[in-house]
């Protein structure tokens, strides 16, 4: 399932010279390892001496790793975890990641709830920083909250911005889902050609970052426009 993005343009991190926890965890997430990825996370959150910014990417990571894993009550106990840590540090971007943590467990788990709310307000908090990254995030999120309720032409919208933003951060990870989300609004829609040159961007882009995910996703949305059979089943294959 989903791999973390946290901000990723590269599929691995350099590790600090000390070692740095949280991206231990996130290397070993993103190569799908996520049980491996939940014993570095909770035996480094049950340190009381953790810096805030690596505690708040552990949380998060815990929340995408039992997502990943299928395990959505302990996803979303983790997603709360993080935004209740993320509402005492009083930092505006980290609020918006722990509300669109919130919500793309929703989406994931398709236990819909409060998620288009919860993307709503990571925007609106997102929109006051005027931060590109968090900006980016929040409509990605609320894009695909709108898409899962059938409103393909905000999600459509919404992914449009988030691929402008994530142009600005130079974000490759993120600006290949977000132009997956184009891709499968146009999809709904039934825009074909639109849908399919978005697509392939995606993969592209997914290609040169090593995300496994993305690429999946968009060749994905590539086989739903597939008039040929056998290419169909080669997408899906791969």
């Amino acid at each position: 399932m989903d791999s973390p993005v946290v901000g990723r343009n590269v599929p691995t991190r350099r590790r600090s010279a000390a070692g740095d926890t949280a991206s231990d965890a996130h290397d070993l997430a993103w190569s799908g390892r996520h049980a491996a990825a939940l014993a570095v996370c909770d035996e480094a959150l049950a340190a009381l001496a953790l810096p805030a910014p690596s505690r708040l990417a552990l949380l998060e990571l815990r929340a995408r790793s039992h997502l990943a894993l299928g395990q959505f009550a302990q996803a979303s106990a983790a997603a709360a975890a993080m935004t209740d840590f993320a509402n005492d540090q009083g930092v505006q971007a980290w609020r918006v990641r722990a509300l669109c943590c919130q919500a793309l467990v929703m989406i994931r788990s398709t236990r819909y709830g409060n998620m288009q709310q919860l993307a709503e307000s990571a925007l609106a908090l997102a929109v006051k920083t005027g931060d590109p990254a968090s900006l980016g995030l929040s409509h990605l999120t609320l894009g695909e909250a709108r898409l899962r309720l059938s409103d393909s032409e905000a999600a459509l919208d919404h992914g449009r911005r988030a691929a402008t933003n994530f142009e600005r951060t130079s974000d490759t990870v993120s600006l290949g889902r977000a132009h997956w989300l184009i891709a499968i609004a146009h999809s709904r829609g039934i825009h074909e050609a639109a849908s399919r040159r978005a697509a392939e961007h995606a993969a592209e882009l997914a290609r040169g970052s090593g995300d496994l995910y993305g690429l999946a996703q968009a060749l994905n949305v590539l086989s739903f426009t597939c008039k040929d059979i056998a290419e169909r089943i080669d997408l899906l294959q791969r």
